[in-house]
């Protein structure tokens, strides 16, 4: 009984850092293993679009009376460089990929270790079988809701590692008018967007890391454990959890406002 008590304090209150991470780290590969079997078409497409976008300036050019050599020799050197784009924008786009993993990798490290509520393994140990029994059945609603908890930090992890994916793929045809367009084109916001999502990894972390900590705080202030106060503590730990998952929704948006 004192195993299972154990193990079910464990699960509600710790592990969101290692489902995050494993959830952000473990189909890298495949997406880049895509990136590799698509840019085959996709730099064809991006290709047609580049031209698209070049005879369109020409256009411009020549009906606002402003077209001569020199200007001519500027946009040529545009449409090479829109080449060089496209063609390496799939490589680019695993670049970035890799670096909101790394770089929320690089976050979980300065954190050194998991910070999870910490439960007296004593207090537990001493507990009559009565009181575990009664224990058991005080965390058995609370321990439905960790799963439930997990599968969220999961399905917003993976629709983030999805959405990486099919951007990442797209990337040389997001990218076509990043020369022609200046600051303002799509390309820019296509790039941006793409460091958003890799970003994306490294505000989740953060909000799990924080989440974790107020929980504790929580914990140890009301000595919830200790003194008997466990029922009304739960009442926190919902809040801090749904809260949680909110701002978990919310990390895309944090992750842009980050990128600008």
């Amino acid at each position: 009984m004192v195993g299972l008590i154990k193990m079910m304090l464990k699960t509600i209150f710790s592990g969101w850092l290692n489902t995050i991470l494993n959830a952000l780290t473990k189909h890298t590969n495949v997406i880049s293993d895509i990136c590799t079997k698509t840019k085959g078409v996709m730099i064809p497409i991006a290709s047609v679009f580049v031209c698209i976008y070049f005879m369109i300036e020409v256009i411009d050019k020549l009906t606002s009376e402003r077209f001569n050599a020199e200007v001519f020799i500027k946009m040529l050197m545009k449409l090479v460089f829109s080449v060089i784009i496209i063609s390496n924008a799939s490589a680019w786009a695993i670049k970035i990929m890799n670096f909101g993993t790394d770089f929320a990798l690089a976050v979980v490290g300065e954190f050194k270790a998991e910070t999870v509520v910490k439960i007296d393994d004593l207090f537990v140990d001493n507990l009559g079988m009565m009181d575990q029994i009664g224990m058991v059945l005080t965390l058995i609603f609370p321990f439905i809701v960790s799963f439930l908890i997990k599968i969220a930090i999961y399905f917003i992890c993976y629709g983030r590692t999805i959405e990486m994916g099919v951007r990442s793929a797209f990337a040389p045809i997001g990218c076509a008018d990043l020369t022609t367009g200046g600051a303002n084109s799509n390309g820019i916001r296509y790039l941006k967007s793409l460091f958003a999502v890799a970003l994306q990894g490294a505000v989740m972390v953060g909000i799990i890391f924080i989440s974790s900590n107020v929980i504790g705080s929580e914990l140890s202030s009301n000595g919830a454990l200790v003194n008997g106060a466990f029922f009304p503590f739960l009442v926190q730990y919902f809040g801090v959890v749904s809260a949680m998952v909110g701002m978990l929704g919310a990390s895309k948006s944090i992750a842009k406002e980050i990128i600008g």
